[in-house]
């Protein structure tokens, strides 16, 4: 079961997900709008099994959903129960900027999240589980790719050789399946870089 622990049904309204859109995968999507919601059953139903677990990070800062803990002690809690059972946890925001994956472990835009979301149930529906799906959408190789080059063309920006010794850089450019000791200088690697 895929839990969206979200308190503004009109967020996602405007991200595509009209509650009748959710009630269409009722078997598979369960929304929480309030803390109230939050009873011992469903949370003993939400961290059992390979559910996966939809987190807005403002929701326990609505005054309507308080909580006598501290919201950074919950997430912290959420994130090293999905940790140790090696549940798919992913916190969307507004305010997150960049889509980041931690093998279990996402950060997503909220906007990204809704666009991703019926491609990732649709993707779990047919047996291919895959956290990237919900990340990067329907084309995630291609996406990611995107993601890779980009980070790369920002390290590069201002450099005028290649900075072999850059452990990030060599990690991206791994990645994307290159040897870069066997590319000798800048205008050959942005070529490179630019064709796939």
């Amino acid at each position: 079961m895929i839990y969206i622990i979200d308190d503004k049904k009109i967020r996602q309204k405007d991200n595509g997900w009209p509650f009748e859109k959710i009630q269409k995968f009722n078997n598979i999507l369960a929304p929480i709008y309030n803390a109230n919601e939050l009873t011992d059953d469903i949370r003993n139903d939400i961290f059992s099994g390979s559910n996966v677990i939809l987190f807005h990070e403002s929701f326990f800062d609505n005054p309507e959903n308080k909580h006598r803990k501290d919201i950074d002690k919950i997430r912290q809690n959420l994130i090293e129960y999905a940790s140790k059972k090696k549940t798919i946890l992913v916190f969307f925001s507004g305010s997150i900027g960049n889509r980041v994956v931690n093998e279990n472990i996402a950060y997503l835009p909220t906007n990204i999240l809704y666009s991703n979301l019926e491609v990732f149930i649709d993707s779990i529906i047919k047996g291919n589980f895959n956290i990237n799906n919900l990340v990067f959408g329907d084309n995630f190789r291609r996406e990611e790719t995107l993601l890779i080059k980009q980070k790369i063309w920002e390290i590069l920006y201002d450099l005028t050789e290649i900075p072999k010794k850059n452990i990030e850089f060599n990690a991206l450019v791994l990645k994307l399946n290159l040897d870069i000791n066997t590319i000798f200088d800048l205008k050959t690697l942005k070529s490179i870089i630019k064709e796939i």
